[in-house]
């Protein structure tokens, strides 16, 4: 079975915060854990993607970026997407992208 991560919305505006977002707390632990997740598929050799809001920071510019202490591999993919197109997107989008079928995997555990 191939394997898909999934870092959905990790972009410096909604984590760090900024006049249209509030910012997440304990940041410094959450971002620990996404590249914990990161790197634990990296060595099992999972494809990453990477979806980023564009309502986000007006889809550009840092705030719209994958927050830059999260660890971003060679070969990632990124998708931008509209709120309400994430499922379509990701479904539709990503086997294109990535030639082959890609499933989602629950690997987050404390």
């Amino acid at each position: 079975m191939n394997q898909a991560l999934l870092v959905i919305d990790a972009q410096q505006a909604l984590i760090d915060g900024d006049a249209g977002e509030p910012g997440v707390g304990n940041k410094e632990i959450l971002l620990q854990k996404i590249n914990a997740v990161i790197e634990k598929a990296v060595q099992e050799n999972v494809n990453i993607v990477f979806v980023r809001d564009t309502s986000v920071a007006g889809g550009e510019g840092p705030g719209f970026e994958v927050h830059p202490a999260i660890r971003r591999p060679e070969g990632a993919a990124f998708f931008k997407r509209a709120r309400q197109a994430l499922l379509s997107y990701i479904v539709i989008g990503l086997p294109q992208r990535t030639r082959h079928r890609a499933s989602c995997d629950s690997r987050l555990s404390d």
